[in-house]
């Protein structure tokens, strides 16, 4: 009896652990702050580069918008999309 119990608080935590990882994603993917604040700078320095833009936001279909982007690699170029809207709608692009 005693160790079912700890069998099955094993996977009550990993099933915890699995669900607060998957949660920590879908935030970062999806929620429009922390994608702009975290997410988009993030994956702007993993390629060596640097981002800020005001509004950012992915949604779970698969389009990104993003507004007042400024992307700068101090090696080589600046770019700057203060008043432009980037929309890359993903399901089109893979079809």
């Amino acid at each position: 009896m005693i160790e079912e119990m700890k069998f099955g608080g094993f996977f009550k935590f990993i099933g915890t652990v699995i669900l607060g990882l998957f949660g920590v994603i879908f935030t970062l993917l999806f929620e429009p702050n922390v994608f702009r604040g975290v997410t988009l700078p993030l994956a702007a320095r993993a390629v060596g580069w640097k981002a800020r833009a005001e509004s950012a936001r992915l949604t779970p279909l698969g389009k990104l918008q993003i507004e007042g982007m400024e992307l700068v690699n101090p090696a080589k170029s600046r770019v700057d999309l203060d008043s432009a809207l980037v929309l890359l709608d993903l399901e089109s692009l893979l079809t």
